[in-house]
């Protein structure tokens, strides 16, 4: 973060980027440290904001959901795969252990639903074309009863 703030001290392409002119102040190192909790609950929010705008897109026809890839790690190079519903908690371990820094990458894709096989239960459930096929009394047993007046 110093290293940071001493480039943007002199270097012009930096002060360009961040939107600093030559007479503007470089901020304090200090004022991130301070404020890292509240930087990453932004950085979370962002990344709820974000699946929460993909996810309210239009799906394309032959499409069932929208699913996301995400990757996390300390640098691109580092990152590895992430179920979407264990990132933010995976976040939280990656910082725990005092780290400052975190790479993350969520990318939308279509999700498809992968059609459910059949099983025998369901093959059980459709109605016969011969019902005596499913009975499995005998003869005498299936023979209705004589009522006696």
């Amino acid at each position: 973060m110093r290293q940071l703030m001493e480039q943007t001290q002199y270097n012009m392409l930096f002060r360009s980027f961040i939107g600093l002119s030559m007479d503007d102040a470089v901020w304090v190192p200090t004022v991130f440290s301070k404020n890292r909790d509240r930087l990453l609950d932004a950085s979370k929010h962002d990344i709820r904001k974000y699946v929460k705008r993909e996810r309210a897109k239009p799906l394309p026809d032959g499409v069932n959901f929208w699913d996301f890839d995400c990757k996390l790690g300390f640098s691109p190079a580092e990152s590895v795969s992430v179920h979407f519903a264990a990132l933010m908690p995976a976040i939280d371990t990656l910082l725990a252990d005092g780290n400052h820094q975190f790479y993350v990458e969520v990318v939308a894709k279509f999700g498809h639903r992968a059609a459910k096989p059949t099983t025998e239960k369901s093959a059980l459930n459709q109605p016969a074309a011969d019902d005596s096929a499913l009975d499995h009394r005998t003869p005498e047993q299936s023979a209705p009863e004589k009522s006696v007046n």
